[in-house]
């Protein structure tokens, strides 16, 4: 699942601290039971064919023969007296060991087969580097190895396995293995070294003896046996486990820095981790307390962090089986790993420790139904081809808990080197294992889709769920903490009130400034009548004082009821200014959607004109436009004032809700969604940033004023200093369009569903007119 193959195939953390149970079952084992019969050594007439593993890495290969996804590599850095033909020696004797080491790979009759090479030298190429590397020559070995990595593997000609030796000088070298994962896991890694370490001792003592336990079994035998029992339907049962527990498995769906691209790409990096050993420690009782492991615990708390980034409650992570549970593989060389997935379904009430024993179940019967091949299991369940994902689970984690031992070789000194990461199968792969009581971690990213800040974050949110669960087991789900306290400190505290965005201000506010700050400018007009900002001002003051009288203020509710105008406008201020939230209904919607939503929302009163009354309920309360008086007489009456409606506790606040949008109702009833002050403000300054609205800016209405785009516009225009163009009355927004409003009228800003765009002729667009697609999925040939 990573690319360096590093340790990411090796067991979890299955056999400590573990139950009777959970041993019992992750062997298959009833007690009693028959004995299990050895894999038989096959048939060779002919070439073997490929496990299943094997045939999953084969498609890969034929599609992108030049990807390194799956090249593993393992170096490590010799001072001292290195005896470089004895190394040669042990190495040639290695790959005679293990046929898999020297075989390659072809298609027969359209099947995929193993070639297994003859045995003969291996040649071990060495380059000199110079004389000495820098300090301790991090980034020189660093470089090699990218270097080395990034070379692929050619599966049909060959070799599979390739080594180098970069030398500084007779007592200073870097040895670098590097292996295709087709021919070798994690497991493999550690049986290479050890075997490598026996076999060069025995080369520079002359013994020709190393004692190596001859091999039962080579790979190409357990791939004919895995084959065989695939054809007699030996894992029909644990089949069936797996199709029922996957059945209706949901992808998750994580925020990204980057889009997806259309076809995924595995370009990857790693970001290192540490669990503190106190709460490592407090994670290990809490997984004996509910009788299950470390590793379970770690999967419960990264399920519960990938379901609140996700926003799902259905969560399904990888993990990787060693495929070894018969002895004679143990020390084979090969492909063996399997890819199992765990499915959680995450209750945010419920307490963390009884996640962990659910969990718990999981992951016994998982390890229970192993057997099934990750291709085969795929296979059956036939997903959704994407090109752009992997194949059922975006996210793995595993617990490496065993060592199997370093490349040591005897009378020198030597030291690992971690290779790079270029690579990684999964959008995010955490591993972790258990150093001096800590729990070292590195979790693997796919670099397409995230920035190395955002890898950060996400490790450390797993931290602080982990931190969280370790102190406080009891605590419900709902309850853990993601972000890390100096993070939420950051978010909750002094952004809103120190951050660099802007401090929230109402409508009647924004509107207040740019009435004050350009009174001659227009600000909005429907054919030929034309208002300037002062006269916009004057009218909504004066609507609003009206709709106060009528009750109108914070957390109220006032229908407006008007046909695309400048009263619409007008109106809609005025109902913000006196505090209450506007309620758009248009008139062309059917009787029985204005009912609904006149009766759910109960506005105080419907603003509207007598000629519309047909179409509203007969009992709702209204105030028409043609009974008020005109302004001559309304000055007359009373001396208006310039200042704000009514006292303060009756302008609205940041928190005060500005409008009420009804949804389509496709998927049921309509429903109300409420719209606060809060981040009007905002709004205003982003599409001043990324737009270039402001003074000087005319922006075409265009959507119904019931969506709530209608407001987009509104922030465009109005309240950043611009104009607001509506279309002739009579004349629809399309009709607009097409009739040349966009040239005629000097728009310089337009929102439109881009199927709108597709019909609009191009000679209609003037340039520099900014388009704003929005509503529906835009097709790139439109773009």
């Amino acid at each position: 699942m990573s690319s360096s193959g590093q340790g990411e195939y090796l067991p979890n953390d299955l056999d400590v601290d573990a139950s009777d149970e959970l041993l019992s079952r992750l062997a298959g084992l009833a007690v009693g039971g028959p004995e299990v019969e050895s894999i038989p050594r096959a048939d060779r007439q002919g070439h073997p064919p490929l496990s299943s593993a094997q045939q999953r890495l084969w498609y890969t290969y034929a599609l992108e023969p030049d990807s390194v996804e799956y090249n593993s590599c393992r170096a490590v850095r010799i001072r001292g007296d290195l005896d470089v033909p004895a190394l040669e020696m042990a190495l040639s004797r290695l790959v005679a060991r293990h046929e898999i080491l020297r075989t390659t790979f072809d298609s027969i009759d359209g099947h995929g087969v193993q070639i297994v090479g003859a045995v003969g030298p291996f040649v071990l190429p060495v380059t000199v580097a110079g004389t000495g590397a820098p300090g301790d020559g991090s980034d020189v070995e660093a470089a090699i190895l990218a270097e080395e990595i990034a070379i692929p593997f050619d599966l049909r000609e060959g070799p599979v396995f390739r080594a180098r030796l970069v030398s500084w000088g007779p007592g200073d070298h870097l040895l670098v293995l590097t292996m295709h994962h087709i021919v070798a896991d994690g497991w493999s890694m550690g049986v290479v070294a050890s075997e490598l370490n026996a076999l060069y001792r025995a080369e520079t003592l002359g013994e020709p003896d190393v004692g190596l336990v001859p091999l039962p079994v080579q790979y190409a035998d357990y791939a004919c046996w895995q084959r065989g029992r695939l054809r007699n339907g030996e894992f029909s049962d644990q089949l069936q486990y797996w199709r029922e527990q996957l059945e209706g498995l949901r992808r998750l769906d994580l925020p990204h820095d980057r889009r997806r691209p259309s076809v995924r790409s595995h370009a990857g990096a790693v970001r290192r981790f540490t669990v503190p050993a106190s709460v490592t420690s407090a994670l290990r009782a809490l997984a004996r307390a509910e009788e299950t492991t470390l590793f379970t615990v770690l999967v419960a708390g990264l399920t519960v962090l990938l379901g609140r980034l996700g926003g799902q409650s259905d969560v399904a992570v990888a993990t990787a089986s060693s495929g070894r549970g018969r002895v004679e593989l143990e020390e084979l060389v090969g492909f063996f790993v399997n890819t199992l997935v765990l499915r959680s379904r995450v209750g945010e009430e419920m307490r963390f420790r009884d996640f962990v024993s659910e969990v718990r179940g999981t992951v016994l019967d998982a390890f229970a139904n192993e057997d099934v091949p990750f291709q085969k299991l795929v296979e059956v369940l036939a997903p959704e081809r994407d090109p752009s994902r992997p194949s059922l689970v975006d996210v793995g984690i595993n617990l490496h808990n065993m060592d199997f031992g370093a490349l040591d070789l005897p009378g020198v000194a030597t030291r690992e080197v971690e290779p790079p990461v270029l690579a990684t199968s999964l959008d995010l792969m955490f591993d972790l294992g258990e150093t001096d009581g800590e729990l070292v971690g590195s979790l693997s990213y796919n670099t397409t889709l995230f920035s190395d800040a955002t890898a950060a974050r996400v490790a450390d949110q797993l931290c602080t769920v982990l931190e969280a669960v370790a102190a406080e087991p009891d605590r419900t789900i709902s309850g853990l903490p993601v972000l890390a306290s100096e993070e939420e400190l950051a978010v909750t505290r002094t952004w809103p009130d120190q951050g660099p965005g802007p401090v929230p201000r109402t409508v009647p506010e924004l509107l207040a400034e740019q009435v004050a700050a350009r009174p001659t400018a227009p600000a909005v007009s429907c054919g030929d009548e034309i208002l300037d900002y002062a006269t916009l001002g004057e009218r909504v003051h004066r609507m609003a004082r009206v709709l106060a009288e009528r009750g109108a203020g914070p957390e109220s509710v006032v229908a407006v009821a008007l046909p695309r105008s400048v009263d619409l406008v007008v109106v809609t201020l005025a109902v913000m200014e006196a505090g209450a939230a506007y309620l758009p209904v248009d008139l062309s919607y059917p009787v029985g959607r204005i009912e609904y939503m006149v009766g759910d929302a109960r506005p105080i009163v419907t603003v509207t004109r007598s000629e519309h009354l047909h179409l509203l309920p007969s009992n709702v309360e209204t105030v028409r436009l043609d009974l008020l008086p005109s302004a001559a007489e309304d000055t007359a009456a009373r001396s208006a004032s310039t200042s704000p409606v009514g006292s303060r506790d009756k302008s609205p606040r940041p928190g005060n809700t500005a409008y009420v949008i009804y949804t389509s109702g496709s998927t049921g009833r309509p429903k109300a969604v409420l719209v606060s002050h809060a981040g009007v403000r905002g709004l205003v300054e982003a599409q001043r940033e990324r737009l270039g609205t402001g003074p000087g800016t005319r922006v075409l209405q265009f959507a119904s004023w019931s969506f709530d785009a209608a407001f987009w516009d509104l922030c465009m225009s109005v309240l950043s200093g611009g104009s607001l163009v509506m279309p002739a009355p009579g004349e629809s927004p399309s009709e607009a369009l097409v009739s040349g409003i966009l040239r005629h009228r000097h728009i310089t800003h337009v929102t439109l569903p881009p199927t709108a765009v597709a019909a609009l002729p191009v000679e209609e667009i003037p340039d520099g007119t900014t388009l704003v697609l929005a509503g529906e999925p835009c097709p790139p040939g439109l773009v």
